[in-house]
């Protein structure tokens, strides 16, 4: 059963947390779901510094500075975080937003 909920949870995830060195004395991070976890909370926790930071912007573009800003906090946890270059990030975010937008546009009709 762990080893199920790993690969659902990711298990190739690794976390913040540092559990040892390896042989060449680097830091071994924590893996598995432990893992997955950390790195979900760090995702969040620079989501709502995003959203604080770019409050002020003119609201049409607000969500532009967030993805920019939230990839940019992003940048110091590169074995954590990092899963595309910034500009594939942002027109990837960019058609989620226009296909988020559209579905609640229907919706709303």
């Amino acid at each position: 059963m762990e080893y199920f909920l790993a690969k659902i949870f990711g298990s190739t995830r690794i976390g913040f947390s540092i559990i040892g060195s390896d042989s060449a004395g680097n830091p071994v991070y924590v893996e598995d779901i432990r893992g997955s976890v950390e790195r979900d909370i760090a995702c969040h926790y620079l989501a709502i510094l995003a959203y604080f930071d770019t409050l002020g912007a003119p609201s049409d573009q607000q969500f532009e500075r967030r993805v920019s800003q939230w990839y940019d906090l992003t940048v110091p946890f590169k074995k954590q975080l990092f899963e595309m270059k910034k500009d594939e990030y942002l027109k990837y975010k960019s058609r989620d937003w226009e296909n988020q937008q559209r579905l609640q546009g229907d919706l709303n009709r």
